[in-house]
């Protein structure tokens, strides 16, 4: 450990991210959000091994970051590609959202 108030290496902050988002509810603190997680694993998995596979597309969706941990991939790296399929697919729900919306308009009006 250095002195106090020096920056973390960045594969121990990729580390530190990993764990929040990678393994949050190994102990079962909270069934809703233990779904709500295995829900969001299973997307990313689903994604990584269909769309995955494209190859424009295999850049965008990642497996999940347990899966890059498990097969000992630098942190640094699996953090990287989370935090781009994190923004792809928010960036692609965000979409869906604004689409559906317009559609409800039109029928309303």
């Amino acid at each position: 450990a250095g002195p106090p108030g020096r920056e973390r290496p960045p594969a121990a902050e990729a580390l530190a991210r990993i764990m929040q988002v990678g393994f949050p509810y190994q102990y079962d603190q909270s069934v809703l959000a233990s779904r709500q997680f295995l829900a969001g694993f299973a997307l990313r998995l689903l994604l990584s091994r269909t769309l995955g596979r494209l190859p424009l597309a295999g850049r965008l969706f990642a497996p999940p970051v347990a899966i890059g941990v498990l097969d000992a991939e630098p942190y640094i790296d699996v953090w990287r590609r989370a935090t781009r399929t994190t923004r792809v697919v928010q960036t692609a729900a965000a979409m869906l959202v604004i689409v559906v919306a317009r559609r409800l308009a039109r029928l309303v009006m």
